[in-house]
């Protein structure tokens, strides 16, 4: 038992090609950003003035893309695609019902009444 611990605490975390790969491509979104998308930081440039009336719809954009770009990285983890999906108990009453609620609904839609 005690082995078992000691080897998980002395376990090296080693950089391989995938971190090198999210490295560089975490740079070279940087890098767009910083060439690209610079009025969004800078408000003197000239481009703001385009973008200043849509500016509160620009931050849910990006936030849901941000969302999206590290949801799509984490595909690639091994430890998140091991770990089995466990479906909780309580939901399981409130799916069969929605499954129901649909098909009733497609059953009066193809058998209407007459």
């Amino acid at each position: 038992m005690t082995t078992d611990r000691l080897d998980q605490t002395t376990r090296h975390w080693h950089i391989g090609p995938k971190h090198i790969l999210f490295g560089v491509l975490g740079l070279l979104t940087l890098f767009v950003i910083y060439n690209n998308e610079r009025f969004i930081i800078d408000h003197s440039d000239p481009l703001w003035n385009y973008y200043l009336p849509v500016r509160w719809l620009l931050a849910p954009h990006g936030l849901t893309g941000a969302i999206a770009l590290c949801l799509g990285a984490s595909q690639f983890s091994t430890r998140l695609r091991a770990t089995p999906c466990r479906r909780s108990s309580r939901f399981r009453p409130l799916l069969r019902d929605w499954r129901g609620h649909i098909r009733a609904a497609r059953y009066l839609r193809h058998n209407p009444a007459q």
